[in-house]
């Protein structure tokens, strides 16, 4: 197949949860032959080697968009706030919007003939350029149930009816995108079921999910005393702040009444003003952006997962996995894998549990090892790229056979809703 894959970001190197996606779907699509275009759509000048990298496997069109910083302040966050009651728009799924790009969309489709065109929620706003080719979007997670969870957990009033607000907002914009979906593709059965519901008339299908590099994060099984926790993750992305807050005030002095000298360190890249805060903490460590995750997750010799929020399948459990790093994790991380707690990781929701899981993982190697053996052989059996990316194509593959059936061999696609 010829497949157009929009992305806002640059997916090299693939350093978050979306990067990885893209990247990863890429390299198993050119693997198994398929010839894609990459047509990124970023602020960011891209360097001569990271271009090169990706273009092994596909081709790279540049398309510059406006430049988009999320306000830290609250005067920039109270302008943004006013800006979306307003305009009635997400200022976060607008402000990166340009016609420009639209316009590329619609004349490469036009002139090139692409059978799949292909993005992520957020690229979403161009599907309604496209002309000729199976439109089709990956939800690494569904709006409406993130912001719920989100509203659910969050303290104060105002908090909330901001949350609530922008809430709305986000569904405004999921609803005007379906319009423009041939085939919407979710990463775990409970998004799928959730949009389903939400939009009964949408072709929903949940045939692709993540999965995680098996040689780059190669095992190394539980040797030795864990001399810490670590937590890995895109710092300014809200879910993980509210993580690894709620584990330093919660978990970690409940550890230290044990073990006074136990680590954590909070890897990532972006971290809030909020988050590089818990640096002053004793033993805490914000490392920032770092080029391999594995070194820091090896030398703590336990990862935490104590997200509450958000939703999809966390590419951090999987690479920990894959590490032979035992795993805490809460209930909310394990959507869309099929790993049992107690086998291939210790499940945990409250402070008194991760503590519990914590010394036990300190105090008992054969456990370790247990965990780390079995964390691997899970993501060896479900969450190899090459097979989640097959499933993917051919569930694209039926719906353009219907779609070429029902339609004389010709997609036609209008554009009668309006996204600006």
């Amino acid at each position: 197949m010829k497949i157009l894959t929009i992305a806002e970001q640059f997916p090299f190197p693939a350093d978050d949860g979306t990067k990885i996606q893209t990247y990863e779907r890429i390299r198993a699509l050119a693997a198994a032959h398929h010839e894609v275009v990459l047509l990124v759509v970023t602020a960011e000048d891209i360097s001569e080697n990271r271009r090169v990298a990706m273009e092994r496997y596909c081709r790279c069109i540049f398309v510059k968009r406006p430049h988009f910083d999320r306000p830290r302040s609250s005067v920039g966050k109270t302008a943004k706030l006013a800006v979306s009651i307003i305009t009635g728009r997400a200022y976060f799924l607008y402000d990166t919007f340009s016609p420009v790009v639209g316009q590329r969309v619609e004349d490469l489709t036009k002139a090139y003939g692409f059978d799949v065109v292909e993005t992520d929620t957020y690229g979403g706003k161009y599907l309604r350029y496209v002309r000729g080719g199976l439109r089709v979007c990956i939800f690494h997670s569904v709006f409406h149930s993130c912001h719920r969870r989100e509203v659910a957990k969050t303290p104060g009033a105002i908090r909330k009816a901001v949350l609530s607000m922008y809430g709305r907002l986000t569904e405004k914009f999921e609803r005007e995108m379906i319009n423009h979906i041939d085939l919407c593709v979710t990463l775990t059965q409970n998004d799928c079921m959730d949009l389903q519901t939400l939009y009964p008339k949408a072709r929903v299908r949940h045939c692709l999910s993540n999965g995680v590099d098996l040689e780059y994060f190669a095992f190394e099984p539980a040797s030795t005393t864990p001399r810490g926790a670590c937590f890995v993750g895109k710092m300014d992305y809200s879910p993980n702040v509210e993580a690894v807050t709620w584990f330093c005030k919660a978990v970690l002095p409940l550890v230290r009444k044990q073990v006074k000298d136990f680590q954590f360190s909070i890897v990532g890249g972006a971290p809030t003003e909020e988050v590089k805060a818990l640096a002053k903490l004793p033993n805490v460590t914000v490392t920032g952006y770092v080029e391999d995750v594995r070194t820091h997750m090896q030398a703590m010799g336990i990862v935490v997962v104590p997200i509450r929020l958000g939703g999809g399948i966390s590419n951090k459990l999987l690479q920990a996995f894959a590490c032979g790093v035992p795993v805490i994790a809460t209930a909310t991380v394990l959507d869309g894998t099929s790993c049992s707690p107690g086998r291939d990781l210790i499940g945990a929701e409250t402070a008194e549990q991760f503590t519990a899981a914590i010394l036990d993982l300190l105090q008992n190697a054969d456990y370790r090892q247990y965990l780390s053996q079995n964390g691997r052989a899970y993501v060896e059996q479900n969450h190899r790229w090459h097979s989640s990316v097959r499933s993917y194509v051919n569930e694209m593959t039926r719906c353009i056979a219907k779609s070429y059936d029902s339609l004389d061999g010709s997609f036609t696609h209008d554009r009668s809703a309006s996204y600006r």
